[in-house]
């Protein structure tokens, strides 16, 4: 690139550098005035005596007729604040290219074409960065006219490289184990952003890191051209897997109604089988009917063991002779 050439870019860029800070400038001062009216307006609002009541019929009508002409133009502002310069640190990269993305979106009138977007970028830059670009655009004149590829440029040259490759092994050890794929995906994507690779390496990460049975759904498919189209099938699959999984789950019958049972008072007592020897109490027994006040020889209440009648009955011969003839 020539000496000339080289003098008219600079110009160029001190030239787009002026008239934004000028646009900046003439922003504030419009602002200023606007409330500096807006306080004159109140001021007078409160000092204006009542209107007559003829007059308030020509006022209606003014104001009908101002209603139906159409507004004026919304004529788009230059954004207040600048995005801060940026010297080369790598750990003020991101938040200047966000800045710098930020502020030509406010203003897409005046940033319309590449050339205006580089140059802007590049006014915001001083120092090392400053410099790089000058060399930069020098060397790689295409640059000029080609804004997302002179940011990639300008991200491998800034960027932490310690930063890069520490997420290339995150995202080389990401596996989407039982998480389901929208965790994963978006696990993935965050890690994604600070790499370079295009889609298609993308594409294949991603692969490698799902779940077996999503890979083995996946087989079956068109192979996906984007990465938010593979995220979007594999989504797909796993609702499908999830509804059919649910319908095959066999469901279980009504549980039966179980009543609770009730002891019977009169009801043989059960340390006693029939025809047998008494079987001896338990501590726990005894405890329960000593508390119930119930009779440790039968179980039933309104007596003790000393008198209870069932001893009597099976200690009386009475009870043991057989019946008469």
């Amino acid at each position: 690139m020539t000496e000339r050439r080289r003098d008219e870019l600079s110009e160029e860029i001190n030239n787009l550098r002026e008239k934004v800070i000028r646009q900046s400038a003439e922003n504030n001062n419009l602002q200023s005035q606007v409330q500096k009216l807006t306080e004159e307006n109140t001021t007078l609002r409160e000092q204006v005596e009542p209107i007559p009541e003829e007059e308030e019929d020509d006022i209606e009508l003014q104001g009908a007729a101002a209603a139906a002409a159409p507004p004026p133009p919304i004529e788009e502002e230059c954004p207040e604040d600048l995005p801060e310069k940026f010297d080369g640190n790598p750990d003020m990269l991101a938040p200047f290219m966000s800045q710098c993305q930020v502020f030509m979106e406010k203003s897409t009138r005046d940033f319309s074409i590449d050339r205006v977007r580089v140059c802007f970028v590049t006014s915001m830059m001083t120092g090392r960065a400053a410099r790089w670009a000058s060399a930069k655009l020098e060397r790689s004149h295409y640059l000029m006219h080609n804004y997302p590829a002179f940011m990639m440029e300008m991200k491998h040259v800034f960027e932490d490289p310690q930063r890069r490759e520490a997420a290339k092994r995150k995202i080389r050890r990401l596996r989407q184990g039982m998480g389901s794929v929208i965790d994963y995906s978006n696990a993935f994507q965050m890690i994604a952003q600070d790499l370079d690779w295009n889609e298609p390496a993308l594409i294949d990460q991603f692969h490698e890191g799902l779940s077996d049975h999503i890979q083995e759904e996946l087989s079956h498919l068109e192979v996906a051209k984007s990465l938010s189209a593979l995220i979007g099938q594999c989504i797909h699959i796993e609702r499908r897997l999830a509804r059919a999984a649910a319908a095959r789950k066999p469901r279980s019958p009504p549980r039966a109604l179980v009543m609770p049972h009730v002891a019977n008072p009169h009801q043989v007592d059960p340390t006693e089988p029939v025809g047998g020897a008494r079987m001896r109490l338990t501590q726990e027994e005894k405890e329960r009917r000593r508390k119930l006040n119930l009779c440790l020889y039968c179980g039933n209440g309104g007596h003790y063991a000393d008198n209870c009648p069932a001893k009597a009955n099976k200690s009386s011969p009475a009870g043991n002779s057989p019946a008469p003839l």
